[in-house]
């Protein structure tokens, strides 16, 4: 066990006697060794954290596509093991059975830009595009014939028609892909003739029961908000990060990077070797020398090294995506060294003058001490101020073996009597009411997910007293918020209210729905027989749930309004007792 003063005099004392002989050699070298040390763990684990942010925002992005193609042609294999084809086999003549399952489809893409569309192997084809226009189907009933667009209402509802053009869907790319793996596939990155965005394609074939193809359906992801997001990154002063495919070409990229160049006013997708950020260009061709040198394992997800470059000492992170539709990508995030150890070498120099300013200073280092104790007890003042206007203050000093750790520890003891219910360890109303507030004005400022207020009130809880003793009563409002907090989930919170009442606060509900399935949870909870020094009794509530911000955006009105539909709940219990 460390040695540790017992008093403020020796803690004054004592420490200034050593420290002028050792502080003049030993700060700048426990300075340097310390902040090298926390700057390359720092760096590495921005190199990870980062990779894993633009890998999961790649997931996340390519998730929609395939759910999307599975409500046309969801596969019979995950209900069915042993079989073919699809649920419900969409025959490649009936075009109204595809188009319903197309507007069906649609309508899981984003409302500005959705395409959803089926080409048959006989060269028939329909597809359902939401625009900001509206909605237009596109159908070519028969092989020989046009392709028309009109405007469309609903399945098999036919507008105004708009256009007409040739075309054969056993020409186009996302088909030729499908059809020749016979499988889900994506098709290579794609600059978008209308938008010019950066675009793909996710096409799966229709396949009988004899697994033969009879068509395809696909979708067309443009890549505008993974673009987007990789290029707000922030990953260092100087650092890049960016997303290749197996062509090297780019995907997205930091620093503004440009992913899409003009040749004779034709845009074309441009590599990384040829942009315009510098760091991009070194970065990869270090990837292509190592590649060749050691190849990058597929079993581990992100690989690290290091070069040297006109940036100095860089180094880099390396996660290969591959998706099991043939989508190849790899992640790359690039950090300059000097980002981080160039204020390690400042901190360095400055780390030498005061290690010799210590030495020269040596009369006025018990002064120092004074005022670090000073401002400790200043920490300690704050604390007991807020613990006396019922806020609850991170505490200081607990450890401590001195005076300052003794009233720390006091106050800790304090700290627990003031925010929590002695009764039942559920929070106190005080204390309930300022973190619900705090989490509301936090919500309405971030605009998350909303959260559910439900007031607790115990039925028949009078007779319980009257028939066997406030003891048991007492016991009984103990074991009540014990069931309803274990019913409860993490991040939520119980309060005892007053006498009978409970109120609960349940964060990160989606939807009405999630906060009934907390709420039936914490009535079963209750329904099981109490037994209390040989008493057996029992007890059930009535529970009145408000959302926010539906039925309020302030704890008062959450309160009032659950308050009433805990009045409701428990006029309906009356009557289905009677």
């Amino acid at each position: 066990m460390g040695f540790r003063f017992t008093s403020l005099r020796t803690a004054l004392l004592l420490p200034s006697v050593g420290l002028i002989v050792f502080v003049a050699g030993a700060i700048g070298l426990l300075s340097y060794l310390t902040g090298k040390r926390a700057a390359e763990s720092f760096s590495e684990r921005l190199l990870i954290d980062t990779t894993d942010r633009v890998v999961d925002a790649v997931a996340a992005h390519m998730a929609l596509p395939m759910l999307v193609l599975n409500v046309v042609a969801p596969d019979a294999e995950a209900f069915l093991p042993g079989a073919t084809g699809s649920i419900d086999q969409l025959a490649a003549h009936s075009l109204d059975g595809i188009e319903k399952r197309l507007w069906l489809a649609s309508g899981l893409l984003p409302e500005v830009s959705g395409y959803v569309y089926f080409g048959a192997s006989d060269g028939r084809f329909i597809g359902v595009h939401r625009g900001t226009s509206g909605v237009e189907v596109r159908i070519k009933e028969s092989a020989s014939g046009e392709r028309i667009a009109y405007r469309s209402s609903g399945p098999g509802l036919r507008g105004d028609e708009l256009r007409r053009d040739r075309f054969v869907p056993q020409e186009r790319p996302w088909y030729r892909v499908a059809a020749q793996r016979n499988a889900p596939a994506w098709t290579p990155v794609y600059v978008a003739a209308t938008s010019k965005a950066l675009t793909l394609t996710l096409a799966k074939p229709l396949r009988d029961g004899g697994g033969r193809v009879h068509g395809v359906v696909a979708t067309d992801l443009p890549l505008q908000q993974l673009t987007q997001f990789v290029n707000q990154l922030q990953v260092s002063e100087t650092g890049v990060a960016f997303i290749v495919d197996e062509q090297g070409e780019l995907v997205a990229a930091s620093k503004n990077a440009a992913l899409v160049g003009h040749i004779n006013n034709t845009p074309v997708r441009r590599k990384a070797t040829d942009s315009e950020v510098s760091l991009i260009r070194a970065s990869y061709a270090a990837f292509l020398k190592h590649s060749k040198k050691n190849a990058y394992s597929e079993s581990v997800k992100t690989q690290r090294t290091s070069f040297r470059s006109e940036n100095g000492t860089v180094d880099l992170a390396v996660t290969r995506r591959s998706d099991h539709p043939g989508l190849n990508w790899t992640v790359f995030v690039a950090v300059p060294r000097h980002d981080h150890l160039g204020e390690l070498t400042r901190d360095v120099y400055r780390s030498v003058s005061i290690g010799a300013f210590a030495v020269i200073a040596a009369l006025g280092l018990g002064l120092w001490f004074a005022r670090r104790i000073g401002a400790d007890v200043a920490r300690l003042s704050d604390t007991t101020r807020l613990l006396a206007a019922g806020e609850a203050p991170a505490l200081v000093h607990i450890d401590r073996p001195d005076e300052l750790g003794t009233i720390a520890r006091a106050m800790q003891k304090l700290s627990t009597s003031l925010f929590v219910d002695p009764l039942t360890g559920a929070l106190n109303r005080k204390t309930f009411e300022q973190r619900a507030a705090s989490l509301l004005e936090l919500l309405d400022y971030a605009e998350q997910d909303t959260v559910a207020l439900v007031f607790v009130d115990l039925n028949g809880f009078k007779r319980v007293n009257d028939r066997h003793g406030h003891a048991v009563g007492d016991a009984v409002l103990a074991i009540t918020s014990q069931r309803l907090s274990r019913a409860l989930r993490e991040g939520d919170l119980i309060a005892r209210f007053g006498g009978d009442e409970f109120v609960l606060l349940l964060r990160n509900l989606p939807s009405l729905d999630d906060a009934n399935v907390v709420v039936q949870r914490c009535r079963e909870s209750l329904s099981a027989p109490l037994v209390v020094a040989g008493a057996e009794t029992s007890i059930t509530a009535s529970f009145g749930l408000a959302m926010y911000p539906e039925h309020g955006v302030s704890l008062a009105a959450l309160i009032s309004f659950a308050d009433q539909a805990m009045y409701r709940d428990k006029a309906t219990d009356k009557q289905g007792s009677h």
